[in-house]
């Protein structure tokens, strides 16, 4: 039950301080400490990929930084293995994306499917797959979040340029700065991802949070939640930390004192209302922030179909295979809408 949510390692690690009596059975903890490993061995790896990126880049003179892990897990987590990833998630400003692309491709990664030349409005990152072994795909976005709505405003050019340098053994990398890392977290958590809930995402926000509250950044958070449009979103983030790990924030900077709620998060909230009630779906979030009726067209072409996951997971294809493939989605996503 606790493997899809990503927090077996971070688990393992907390049993090692806690009484004999609180332990599960032998074999378990044997697992746990497995799963601890791999972690261990995957963030390592993908640290390593995020180093030879970051440092390629800025010898071309383009800034990336890491949004997630292993950005997060050496940034905040006792140990970086304590952060499992899937996945690179890296972001450049648009500006500079095509720049950016040819650095990947020149370290070795195959781009299948350019998502930014195909509808940079509609897709907010594409997948560059690794031809080594053991490593990860990075995904390069060019903005940090997806739907509509809360972010959508943030300059990645100014998350770069505040971002902070984490050194490492081998080089450094950048990752966000506490702020915009706790509002980037619990948007993507909160309203990108409702209703999921993973909690590798909840135990980010207890992080970040006990380093936000150690390092007295709380002014600044509220001040920067302006900007994110992210008020409600911390607060239904900070919200199930404290059910789940226990975390607060001082009291002084309980959330009625935060800035009003922005018209892009009521927006956000607005539609995710509606997605409850079982009146709409994602894709009228999307299209309504589409500013012509040819580009609402495109996007729900590219929501129905998915051509990227068909060309990123498959691709080797050929042509005359494309139709029942395409098919096959569309019947794939008619299923998950009438769930």
């Amino acid at each position: 039950m606790l493997g899809p949510h990503g927090i077996i390692p971070y688990l393992s690690y907390l049993l090692s301080s806690m009484p004999p009596f609180c332990h599960p059975p032998g074999h378990i903890r044997r697992l746990c400490a497995i799963q601890y490993l791999r972690s261990s061995f995957h963030s390592d790896q993908a640290m390593k990929q995020a180093e030879e990126v970051c440092m390629a880049c800025e010898n071309e003179g383009i800034r990336v930084l890491v949004l997630k892990s292993p950005a997060i897990g050496h940034a905040y987590y006792q140990e970086p293995g304590l952060r499992t990833g899937s996945d690179v998630d890296m972001l450049v400003a648009p500006e500079q994306y095509r720049s950016c692309r040819e650095v990947l491709r020149g370290l070795g990664y195959d781009l299948r499917y350019d998502t930014f030349q195909v509808m940079p409005r509609f897709y907010h990152h594409a997948c560059f797959f690794p031809r080594k072994k053991n490593q990860q795909v990075i995904e390069l976005h060019w903005r940090p979040l997806f739907l509509p709505g809360p972010g959508e405003n943030v300059n990645p050019a100014a998350l770069i340029a505040r971002s902070e340098r984490i050194h490492t053994p081998n080089g450094h990398i950048r990752s966000l700065d506490p702020a915009d890392a706790l509002l980037y977290s619990a948007i993507h958590m909160s309203l990108f991802h409702e209703p999921m809930l993973r909690l590798s995402w909840v135990t980010d926000i207890q992080r970040i949070g006990e380093y936000i509250t150690s390092h007295a950044l709380w002014p600044k958070v509220m001040a920067r939640s302006v900007e994110w449009q992210g008020k409600n979103a911390v607060e239904r983030a900070v919200g199930l930390a404290r059910q789940w790990t226990g975390f607060t924030i001082p009291d002084e900077y309980d959330f009625s004192h935060w800035p009003e709620t922005g018209k892009d998060e009521k927006f956000a909230l607005s539609h995710m209302e509606k997605r409850r009630e079982g009146k709409e779906l994602l894709l009228h979030q999307i299209l309504e922030r589409m500013p012509t009726y040819p580009m609402k067209v495109r996007a729900a072409y590219h929501w129905a179909f998915r051509p990227d996951l068909i060309h990123d997971g498959k691709p080797d294809l050929h042509w005359w295979q494309y139709p029942s493939e395409y098919s096959r989605m569309l019947y794939h996503n008619f299923q998950q809408i009438r769930r």
